[in-house]
């Protein structure tokens, strides 16, 4: 029955995958030809300063790449099953549908997470060939929060689809725009060295609460 329901889920992130992977690789690619072209301009003297000495972000450009991902994916994933009242189908298959949601939200959640480590990748690769590894250190320590954004844009925008009440839908869709806006507020360089891990494990509190709107939608409740 897994492997059915994961079939299903493959059929609707497909495509959808493809073109945030291709998003993300037109945006890495042109903040990497902006680099090369700086250099071929002004030098490499002149790009060293800018990044060490007045520690410009270079790569800001991929700050909402994975909140993006995470609300297409949401969209893609729910808004089919709640579009004609279908998840209700869920709730009738010969598997407990508590477990049925949660592997659905298992699946975005690692589709995410396939996103955000090529973007670490990208990342990575990038800054290694122009700067040295103080400064790569830096780009991924100060980038990772904005990958993780992906985490609660992703997870709030379910809970609001799958919620029935248009009151709860606001409130779940704030929680998450205050949860991805705490992520983005260390837009400086190295801004959540040592705190970064307290906002991951709340992130982590919001993995089951979908349970309790899809529990709504089942029985017609606002």
């Amino acid at each position: 029955m897994y492997k059915a329901l994961l079939y299903k889920e493959w059929i609707k992130l497909k495509w959808v995958l493809l073109i945030l992977l291709g998003i993300s690789v037109f945006t890495y690619g042109k903040i990497f030809l902006g680099l090369g072209s700086a250099i071929e301009v002004k030098g490499a003297y002149h790009l060293w300063s800018v990044v060490v000495f007045k520690q410009s972000m270079v790569y800001r450009g991929v700050k909402y790449i994975l909140p993006f991902a995470g609300i297409v994916i949401a969209v893609a994933q729910f808004f089919p099953e709640t579009r004609r009242r279908r998840l209700r189908l869920l709730f009738h298959l010969p598997v407990d549908h508590n477990k049925s949601l949660c592997f659905m939200l298992f699946t975005g959640l690692a589709c995410l997470f396939i996103l955000i480590l090529i973007s670490l990748g990208f990342l990575l690769g990038m800054m290694s060939l122009y700067f040295p590894d103080e400064v790569v250190k830096s780009s991924i320590i100060t980038s990772v929060p904005w990958f993780f954004s992906g985490i609660p844009a992703y997870l709030g925008v379910s809970l609001a689809i799958v919620e029935p009440a248009s009151w709860r839908r606001v409130v779940y869709a704030c929680a998450a725009f205050s949860m991805v806006q705490l992520l983005f507020m260390g837009s400086q360089i190295n801004g959540y060295e040592h705190s970064f891990w307290k906002y991951f494990l709340l992130e982590a509190f919001y993995l089951f609460t979908i349970l309790l709107p899809a529990f709504r939608f089942k029985r017609g409740l606002n």
